[in-house]
Order: structure tokens, then sequence, then C-alpha cells
């Protein structure tokens, strides 16, 4: 009797060890899966709107291309999985959302459910404002290169069962201004000249010496390029800033023991400038680089599924940049890759 008693005591030793190990692995798969998350597009929420009619004809295509810039960092950070942006507009579609301007976080999380999503991402255009601008709206010695534009986006992280606000902060970002060699360039010299000579024609013969119609002219005011080319590297900075704040919101929230340790986050910058001896990185923070510091370039990729026909987005690693300098605004390194490395192309650490 003594030595069946002993029998099933090691049998139920036995199980309980087995389910606490089955238990604890399964807690700790559950921490490590990645929360399904959906951007939902931008709204706008500030005054000063021509700029943005200008450059891009419907305000609606700014804040597609804030939402489709933040999907891109966060599938290059790799900390959430996020949904194809054409699954949540059509179903936006289907609850009639599709044109209702700002959702809020109920709402949000009523299509979070049907999408099956964990989370939501929505937010705002606060601010867009422009430096650098001719004065009184026409100068004949402005230059592009002088224009930079600044601008305030605010976004919350809801959870899709609870409606809760796990994140709800406020990030800017701002343009770079560009190099003398790349815009505003003054013509060549075989070009000023006869430019002159086309001038002193004209003012000797009148109107019957026909003027060139590429005849080298100086720009007064900024045209819509110049306005879409300083909003996308604000848009650029600030989707960078905001995708690594969401990723430290998720790194906490997945550590709870390190939640008041500040959690140093992936590098996460943009290729803003390519020449033959280095390569300018946007959107990183200073203080997660130093020089010799080896980070990843990675290429956003999106593409379709022969079998399923669904659009397939992820990352490839195409080189690694070496830090030989760290600027105000730009982080400065040498490039080595397989393939060419180009402008809008991702960095990170990891």
């Amino acid at each position: 009797m003594e030595i069946m008693t002993m029998r099933f005591m090691k049998l139920g030793l036995a199980l309980v060890t087995v389910w606490v190990v089955l238990d604890t692995a399964g807690f700790r798969c559950f921490a490590q899966r990645k929360k399904h998350v959906a951007i939902f597009n931008f709204d706008f929420n500030t005054a000063d709107q021509g700029p943005i009619y200008y450059a891009y004809g419907d305000i609606r295509n700014l804040c597609r291309q804030v939402s489709d810039r933040l999907e891109a960092n966060l599938v290059s950070l790799g900390s959430y999985n996020v949904v194809e942006r054409r699954q949540v507009d059509r179903v936006l579609q289907e609850q009639d959302l599709g044109l209702a301007g700002r959702i809020d976080p109920d709402t949000a999380a009523k299509v979070g459910r049907i999408l099956g999503v964990d989370a939501l991402i929505i937010g705002s255009v606060t601010l867009l404002e422009f430096q650098g601008l001719p004065k009184n709206g026409y100068d004949p010695n402005w230059s592009p290169k002088r224009l930079q534009a600044r601008i305030v986006l605010s976004f919350r992280l809801v959870d899709a069962t609870t409606a809760r606000l796990h994140v709800a902060q406020e990030v800017v970002g701002v343009s770079l201004p560009i190099g003398k060699e790349q815009v505003g360039k003054k013509p060549e010299v075989a070009e000023r000249v006869i430019g002159g000579v086309w001038d002193a024609l004209a003012g000797r013969f009148g109107s019957r010496i026909p003027i060139p119609i590429n005849r080298p002219t100086q720009t007064a005011t900024p045209t819509s390029e110049d306005f879409k080319r300083v909003i996308n590297l604000a848009v650029e900075d600030a989707t960078s800033r905001m995708a690594q704040q969401l990723e430290q919101a998720e790194s906490k929230a997945t550590n709870p023991a390190r939640a008041s340790e500040p959690i140093r986050t992936g590098v996460v910058g943009r290729v803003l400038r390519v020449k033959a001896t280095a390569v300018f990185v946007s959107g990183v923070d200073r203080s997660q680089v130093k020089v010799g510091d080896r980070l990843f370039v990675r290429r956003f990729q999106v593409e379709r599924d022969p079998e399923t026909g669904r659009e397939v987005r992820y990352s490839e690693k195409i080189g690694e940049l070496e830090v030989t300098e760290i600027q105000e605004a730009v982080v400065v390194g040498t490039f080595s890759g397989a393939e060419p490395v180009r402008i809008g192309d991702t960095v990170t650490s990891k």
C-alpha cells in the first residue's frame, strides 16, 4: 500500500511539473507574440490648408501619406504585425466610415474587432507650418533651398477590445535644408551668357526676336514641388519618431518590470541623400548612435501573393552603414552592400 501511494505521489508530481513547464512556455509564447495593429488614415486638424491643396490637390492625399510612411517605419522596426491598409479601407467603406472624417476610439475599436486586430492607431495632423517663404509672397532673389516645413502629429494607440487608450502622444517632424548644388542652382556660365545676349537682342529689336522657352529664369515663389519636397521630409521625420515611440510603448508593455526605466529603442532613420563617398540619414536620435556603429539598411517591399492575390509587405536588408560623423540634423556614414543604397531606404539598428 505504501509503495502504491509513493507511485501516485511521484505521478502527481510529474504531472504538476509538466503543467508548470507547459504553462510557462505558453506564457512566454503569449508575451513574445507581436500585436496585430491597423493604421487609420490621419485626419487634418489645422487651419492652414492652402499649401496642402497646392502640393497634393487634396488634403486626404497628405493624410494617406502620413499613414503609409508610419506603416513602412513600423514594418521596418518589426515590433508589430501591421494589417494591410487596403483591408482597413475596405472595412471603413463597408461601415460607411470612409468619408466620415475623424474617428473616435469607440468607433475605431469596433472596426478593430471586425479586422481581428489587437489595437488601432488613429491620429491627426495638428500643425503644418513653413519657414523661409519669400517676403510678401514674392522675392526675385528667393531660393527653394530656404524653404523648410514643420509638422506636428498627434496619435493614439487604441485597444480593439476595450477602446482603452494605451498611448496618446504627439511628435514633431521637420524638414532639412538641402544643399545649394541640389536646387536654386545658378545657371552655368554659358547659359548666363546666352541669356544676356537674348536680353540685349530683345531690348534692341523688341518682340520681333522670340525668346527661347527654356531660357534660365529665377524662381521668385515656391512651386508645388517645393512645398511637397519639404512636407515629405517633415512627414518622414515625424513618422520615424512616432514608430520609435510606439515600439518603446510595446517594449514597456511586454516588460512591466522595466516600465519605469528608459528603454533604448531601435534606431530608425531614412536615407536622405546619397553621394559617392557618404550617405546622409535623417530622423536618427543622436543619443542612440556613436561614430563607428554599424547600422542595417533595409528596403520596404510590397509584393502580391500569386495564389491568394493579397499584398505581402516586408523589409529586407540590403547592406550596412558605418557611422563616420554625427551632425545636428543628420548622421553620415559609408555604405556597403550587394545593392546600391537609395534615397528613402530605412536605417535601423536591428
